[in-house]
């Protein structure tokens, strides 16, 4: 029985991260693990009240972290980035912006579409298991 009640909280705190897309803020750094292959992790972000509508630009980057020692050299990480401003889960097919370089991906998202109190969705997908930094940062 504590098995089961173990594998359900695993299991359960598993969805609860993959599903519902998790806050972030402008100029901050987020490290990921997306713990299955073709994986998403989902965020939003909304844009400060202070922020002065079309004087900013917002800059995503998303790169692979180096694999641990135990990983070892099997674990071969892409993140690609995905953003709306409509689905909160954006995907290849339905996201205004995206990058999906091969390598570290850079997405820079134009003065015109930022707005105080916008909200911006995010998806980092990756095709096989993956470890990753996502950074924002918002430049005048």
């Amino acid at each position: 029985p504590n098995l089961y009640i173990l594998f359900l909280i695993i299991y359960v705190s598993i969805t609860f991260t993959s599903c519902h897309p998790v806050g972030l803020s402008l100029n901050s750094k987020t490290q990921g693990s997306i713990p299955e292959d073709d994986g998403y992790d989902y965020y939003y972000l909304n844009i400060p009240s202070t922020v002065r509508p079309n004087k900013t630009v917002l800059t995503f980057t998303i790169k692979a972290n180096q694999p641990t020692s135990e990983e070892g050299d099997e674990l071969f990480s892409d993140p690609d980035v995905y953003i709306s401003l409509i689905h909160s889960k954006p995907n290849r097919t339905n996201s205004e912006w995206f990058s999906e370089r091969y390598g570290s991906d850079i997405l820079s998202i134009s003065k015109n579409f930022i707005e105080p109190n916008k909200t911006f969705y995010i998806a980092v997908y990756c095709q096989f298991k993956c470890n990753y930094t996502l950074k924002i940062e918002d430049s005048k």
